[in-house]
């Protein structure tokens, strides 16, 4: 066997390790019940860029609050394994920064639980027509005709999502930046021109949660 039949082999076996191993330490998490005050505590390293209510910063980075914990279990996860690139979000995601199986269910379960903010950044509104009938035809089936996803599925909640970064997501997974979305997803996405990309990105974020999930203040005044 010569040297790269050799390389190619080991790089093999060290990927399905990775893949297990992230696979693990999903699972691992979802089974934990959450301790939400050790969540809190956690969740003081994130303040900078998601803000304390969790609703990130004007679409430079993402609202969080009330994402689905298992969304937020499995994107941690795929950042840290790397099966996500984030480069702002790596070096939080380590082990010696953010520890174990049982944090990440601390932290995502006290994620959940923020009430989302009403105020994010939408869209300019001009071509919102366009953007309901891609929604509806390639977007509806797994996230739901209101965006709310779910959580059984990981589907994550994009109603109440920021403009910018709902239209910085599309475009990773159209240049192929982005690899850990749902394949069928992907595969549709790819297929979305620069219109399309910014007429959905502008209709999903006008989405409205439920009432119930809303904070009731602007959470960012």
């Amino acid at each position: 066997m010569n040297h790269k039949k050799i390389y190619l082999l080991i790089s093999a076996v060290i990927f399905s390790q990775m893949i297990n191993s992230q696979d693990e330490e999903i699972t691992e998490a979802i089974r934990i019940l959450p301790n939400f005050e050790n969540g809190m505590r956690i969740y003081r390293k994130c303040v900078a860029c998601h803000n304390s209510t969790g609703g990130g910063k004007s679409g430079n980075y993402p609202q969080i609050a009330g994402q689905h914990i298992k969304v937020i279990i499995k994107e941690l996860s795929n950042i840290r394994h790397r099966e996500r690139e984030n480069i702002m979000m790596e070096p939080f995601s380590q082990h010696r920064v953010l520890g174990g199986a049982n944090n990440i269910a601390d932290v995502a379960g006290y994620i959940s639980r923020l009430a989302i903010c009403p105020d994010n950044e939408i869209g300019p509104g001009n071509d919102l027509h366009h953007g309901a009938q891609l929604y509806n035809l390639h977007c509806a089936q797994c996230h739901g005709v209101t965006g709310a996803g779910s959580n059984a599925d990981f589907y994550p909640r994009i109603h109440g999502q920021h403009f910018s970064y709902l239209l910085r997501q599309l475009q990773s997974f159209v240049l192929d930046q982005r690899h850990n979305g749902d394949p069928i997803m992907i595969k549709k996405i790819s297929q979305f021109t620069e219109r399309d990309q910014k007429a959905v990105a502008d209709y999903v974020s006008r989405l409205r949660p439920p009432i119930e999930l809303l904070s009731p203040t602007n959470c960012y005044n």
